[in-house]
């Protein structure tokens, strides 16, 4: 019957839901996107869209993957049942996990010089059974090594303590109990020249006091100097100072700083301040007056820079919120020198055009593909932008170097993929936007005539769904199985592509015919198959054709007994049709050139009649 299920927590979570052991196989089916801590209603996310559940002894396997963050640990969930009221799932009724998969590859690593002896990584966290991360480095010929280990859920490191002018390379992969990722792709970057701006608070030893703060929930003094936008110092009064004492006495001629507003509570933020130099933490030098500061969003970084030539070493900031009584946050001050260079603020940069989650749909023909326009926007406060460079991952596509800023991405094949732009300004300072997830897939899919099987997680639609990613697929057990699809009319066909889950080298055989009986020769022949590589791709003189069955009989170098295979593409021949028109009594009627008419795509054209008086 069906069932929902519920989902709430204290922080982040998700509700995964499979009929199989293996979390790889496990399907997302409720989310929580923040805090929800006792309440099942207030997120959508937070409830499943009914699921059909068979019966007959079936085994449901239910994982809840909390996102721990601050304050209480606090999760729970929900089902109900056809006739059935909610009901909570209690802990007697758990069990310890026991599958046996790897956690997924991190995606898409990037490395960014911030100074001399500052490197910022930061990857996308594409597991949800990871129990940390590896962070290995190396300079030169010389091989890698580990610098660090980190939690779960972790996206971003900062390399503090590197040598001016030196290229760096990284790498990182994630761990659980059942093994390791395969690492992700080398990132490098190059330290700057040891004249160039640093950020002072990066030098190991520094003393933090300060008036007030919240260290049993995370919040204390020192995540006010920890070089993380999301974490952040609170204090519980509406006024309140911090200080920064450089370590073993060292003195620094402080001529610019910033201030990062923290997550939440934009009335919390520090609207006036002032700051002061000392060198013996008693008489302190006013260096700074700010007044009616704002913030216009949460993790903004702004930029204040002072006239200030004396080397100091203590600075405090005395702050006011616009919070009568209560309360002040700010989620990192940084305290830079010129040693001789520019300080230089950072562009910024952002995807305007395809939005965020986009799916464009093309035509699905043989040698097919579609053009997609990047557009971006870019700016520079302290200087002006020189170029913005446009990516798919890692991968550069091109670059603009005059506003607006555009690339046309041409021959784009189906697939998912992960848009930034960067964004370099007149000093030769970047930055880089954020992610936008962009799905290109196929229009005039075929229908399912028949098929031999399919599970609850895996319909056997998913293998024509434009979807290549191994979320999406169709999966059934036991060998062999087979599929008919009818692409609705006799077509030309001339390839086949295959995506399979994890790549797997699936043995099948590929038969095509007008009807439904099929006693041709196969057109593919995979049944020796040892080849992964996606999509598995066969091409073949032109067959006509209405139906295509996909029977898969066994896999390679894979032990198990469940097919599952992502997406099933048939590469078609286009055809183009003239249409010939004839004169009217009162003129003519006529169509140039050729009109192309792709299947499951409506065509029009535009006649032009001449009248004659």
């Amino acid at each position: 019957g069906e069932y929902t299920f519920w989902i709430s927590s204290d922080d982040k979570s998700e509700l995964w839901l499979s009929a199989d052991e293996d979390p790889a196989k496990a399907i997302k089916i409720a989310s929580v996107p923040s805090s929800a801590q006792g309440s099942f209603t207030k997120h959508t996310e937070q409830q499943s869209v009914p699921v059909l559940l068979q019966g007959g002894g079936t085994k449901y396997y239910i994982s809840a993957l909390h996102k721990e963050g601050l304050y209480d640990d606090y999760v729970k969930v929900a089902w109900q049942g056809p006739g059935l009221g909610m009901r909570i799932i209690e802990g007697i009724d758990l069990e310890a996990y026991g599958g046996g998969a790897v956690p997924s590859q991190p995606g898409i690593l990037r490395a960014e010089a911030k100074s001399s002896i500052r490197a910022d990584l930061s990857w996308m966290d594409n597991a949800h059974n990871e129990m940390g991360y590896t962070i290995e480095r190396k300079t030169g010929s010389a091989g890698f090594s580990k610098i660090a280990n980190l939690g779960p859920n972790a996206t971003a490191y900062i390399d503090l303590g590197l040598v001016a002018g030196q290229t760096y390379h990284y790498r990182v992969r994630s761990f659980n109990g059942y093994g390791e990722s395969a690492w992700s792709d080398d990132a490098s970057a190059t330290t700057l020249s040891s004249s160039s701006p640093i950020d002072r608070t990066d030098e190991p030893g520094g003393l933090i006091t300060a008036s007030g703060e919240k260290p049993e929930a995370g919040e204390g003094k020192a995540q006010a100097f920890d070089n993380l936008s999301n974490t952040k110092w609170f204090t519980a009064t509406d006024t309140a100072w911090i200080q920064y004492q450089f370590a073993a006495g060292n003195q620094y001629a402080i001529s610019a700083y910033t201030i990062t507003s923290a997550n939440d509570a934009p009335a919390r933020d520090p609207m006036n301040w002032k700051v002061y130099g000392s060198n013996n933490g008693a008489d302190h030098t006013l260096i700074d007056t700010r007044t009616g500061i704002s913030f216009s969003e949460r993790y903004e970084k702004q930029y204040f820079f002072m006239d200030n030539a004396t080397a100091y070493n203590y600075y405090r900031f005395e702050l006011v919120s616009d919070v009568a009584q209560c309360c002040l946050q700010l989620a990192e001050i940084e305290l830079f020198d010129k040693r001789g260079g520019i300080i230089n603020v950072p562009p910024s940069t952002a995807i305007t055009s395809p939005a965020n989650g986009t799916e464009i749909k093309y035509n699905g023909e043989e040698n097919s593909t579609t053009n997609i326009l990047i557009e971006a926007t870019a700016a520079d406060s302290d200087g002006s932008i020189s170029k913005v460079s446009f990516y798919n991952g890692n991968t550069l596509l091109g670059e603009d170097t005059s506003s607006p800023y555009s690339y046309n991405w041409t021959g784009v094949a189906p697939g998912n993929y992960n848009l930034s732009t960067k964004a370099t300004d007149s000093n030769g300072g970047f930055a880089y936007s954020d992610f936008v997830n962009l799905t290109v897939s196929t229009i005039g899919f075929p229908l399912i005539h028949s098929v031999s099987g399919q599970s609850s997680d895996g319909a056997a639609t998913n293998l024509i769904d434009g979807k290549i990613m191994d979320v999406s697929r169709w999966a059934v057990q036991t060998y062999p199985q087979w599929i008919v699809l009818d692409y609705g009319a006799v077509k030309s066909f001339t390839g086949t592509r295959l995506y399979t889950y994890q790549s797997r080298a699936y043995r099948y055989k590929v038969e095509m015919s007008q009807d439904t009986i099929f006693n041709e020769p196969v057109v593919v022949n995979r049944l020796n198959n040892t080849s992964g590589a996606q999509p598995i791709a066969d091409d073949f003189a032109v067959v006509q054709a209405r139906y295509v069955k996909i029977t898969v009989e066994g896999a390679y170098n894979y032990t198990g007994t469940w097919i599952s295979l992502n997406e099933f593409v048939a590469e078609i021949v286009p055809t183009s049709f003239t249409i010939t028109a004839s004169a009217g009594p009162n003129g003519a009627i006529a169509p140039e050139g050729n009109v192309t008419v792709v299947q499951g795509e409506e065509q029009s054209f535009t006649v032009t009649s001449q009248c004659r008086v």
